[in-house]
């Protein structure tokens, strides 16, 4: 069964002329009048009383109809979400980054922050605060916890480390989002 079968039919019982509806589907009337003998082929009975004029429908076409018109309305439905979904997904930017580097980082950029959404974790630093382990964090992420005494240093500041932070990207050209937010970087970076 093809979808376009499904247009033809739908066609034909407005127009009631098989050449008036062929010219609406842009098709010659014989290949119109095959693909609607395919469709009949599929459903098995005749769907068009075609000595009737204009042509009407069968009984077996009066319970088709809805079905048709249903099932091209779903199709088309279906369709338009796929395809808002395609956009929304579009939109949206994927970073590779750590919680820490997201919330010291990223999000001090007010620039930034209309751009997208995040959905963190409310137990970052969890298992070091609750004492289940040792996190290695960004003191500017835990200055706050060291002064309250929520978090101890494992050691001294020669076990400090310097973190430089690099935003990389592909060559090509990305999405009209990710464009936007490259050259938005670009125009804040120095």
């Amino acid at each position: 069964m093809e979808f376009i079968w499904l247009e033809d039919f739908l066609a034909l019982v407005d127009s009631g002329n098989f050449s008036r509806a062929a010219e609406l589907r842009h098709v010659t009337q014989p290949a119109f009048s095959r693909r609607i003998r395919a469709l009949e082929d599929w459903v098995g009975v005749d769907l068009f009383e075609r000595d009737s004029h204009p042509v009407t429908l069968t009984e077996a076409g009066h319970r088709f109809r809805p079905v048709a018109e249903e099932l091209l309305r779903r199709l088309l439905q279906g369709r338009e979400e796929a395809r808002q979904a395609d956009h929304n997904a579009a939109a949206k930017l994927k970073f590779a980054v750590t919680h820490a580097l997201l919330l010291k980082f990223l999000f001090r950029l007010a620039w930034l922050e209309p751009m997208f959404t995040s959905h963190l974790s409310a137990a970052l630093k969890a298992m070091a605060q609750d004492g289940r382990g040792v996190a290695l964090l960004p003191l500017s992420l835990v200055s706050d916890d060291l002064a309250n005494g929520s978090l101890v240093r494992a050691g001294d500041e020669s076990w400090d480390t310097f973190l430089e932070i690099r935003l990389l990207r592909p060559h090509s050209s990305q999405r009209p989002t990710g464009e936007k937010f490259w050259s938005l970087v670009c125009s804040h970076a120095g």
